[in-house]
């Protein structure tokens, strides 16, 4: 597992993405690029902490804007970030992407990957299992798993 991409369905075509995670030694490799380019059919939107400069860098040259400072908890240090076209940011994708994914749900996601995931939430967020598996969001049925 290079990494993985935690979304569900807001309305319509629109997703939020709730989490991206790509391994450290697979960072930079295109790999965030194939993931999104797995799910990018219609406007995305996230939030990403300030601190996750990386990750703000990521979005802003595939064409997100941000919309809102401190969208779930003013002061908080949050962005909600959004695509502005979803057909530039897909086209933009589709030069980077190289990497195969699949998309599927908590149930068909192998426990083998499953525990791998947990794991690196754990490391990533400094959390217990229980957490991560919220972060996760593994009970919704609306949420959906790209891995590559």
């Amino acid at each position: 597992m290079k990494g993985f991409l935690v979304y569900h369905p807001t309305h319509g075509r629109h997703l939020f993405l709730d989490e991206l995670y790509v391994a450290r030694q697979h960072r930079r490799q295109g790999v965030a690029h194939s993931m999104l380019h797995a799910i990018c059919k219609g406007p995305i939107e996230l939030v990403v902490q300030h601190s996750n400069v990386a990750a703000i860098a990521l979005y802003s040259a595939l064409r997100f804007c941000t919309v809102d400072n401190g969208w779930y908890a003013p002061g908080q240090g949050e962005l909600y970030m959004k695509t502005r076209s979803f057909k530039a940011t897909r086209a933009q994708l589709a030069t980077r992407q190289q990497h195969a994914c699949t998309v599927s749900t908590w149930a068909d996601v192998p426990p083998a990957t499953r525990s791998r995931m947990l794991k690196s939430i754990e490391r990533e967020h400094g959390v217990i299992t229980r957490v991560a598996r919220q972060i996760l969001q593994v009970a919704d049925p609306n949420v959906l798993y790209v891995i590559a």
